[in-house]
């Protein structure tokens, strides 16, 4: 095989590696003349136990021609590091999601049982004052006046009653009775 890549470097073209990631895959790049470079990877492992996420996103970038260099060690690690405390943080938050959950159901099913808007059942809805509505149907309740406490104290309740008096047009000056 040694001597098929020397043919190669006779027309032009060398093969060089380029660099490794965590993984133990090597990246080569094949440099040709005029053209574009070809880059390419060789994995450590069976082409059958491949699985998605093999490939480090920044080699990938590097393969594709997204990128120029290549990768070093520190950027691998530092991405490395940076998926792990993402995995962790959704962690906590699913944890708390699922707190909030059962504290929401605790709470749906004690007000369920008080009467909460939505229980299915409800006290009698009858002779109240206040209109009730259950989403669906709406049931009037009645008006009952309040009694307005300055009223009493200015000493109305005596036969006292307010009469408005009469609209006169402007321009006219003589009483309306």
């Amino acid at each position: 095989m040694q001597w098929v890549r020397s043919l190669l470097n006779v027309f032009g073209r060398t093969r060089r590696l380029v660099g490794t990631d965590l993984h133990g895959n090597e990246y080569y790049e094949t440099i040709r003349q005029g053209k574009k470079p070809k880059r390419e990877m060789i994995t450590k492992m069976n082409p059958m136990e491949y699985t998605p996420g093999l490939i480090p996103i920044e080699w990938e970038a590097w393969i594709r021609g997204k990128r120029e260099r290549p990768p070093t060690h520190e950027e691998l690690i530092a991405e490395q590091r940076r998926v792990k405390t993402l995995q962790e943080r959704a962690k906590q938050v699913e944890e708390k999601d699922k707190e909030l959950q059962a504290l929401e159901q605790e709470t749906s099913q004690a007000a369920a049982q008080i009467g909460h808007a939505s229980a299915p059942l409800y006290e009698s809805l009858d002779n109240r004052t206040q209109p009730i509505s259950t989403g669906t149907t709406f049931q009037p309740g009645e008006w009952i006046p309040e009694s307005d406490p300055s009223e009493s104290s200015s000493g109305k309740e005596g036969g006292e009653t307010f009469e408005p008096q009469s609209w006169v047009p402007p321009g006219d000056k003589s009483p309306v009775k």
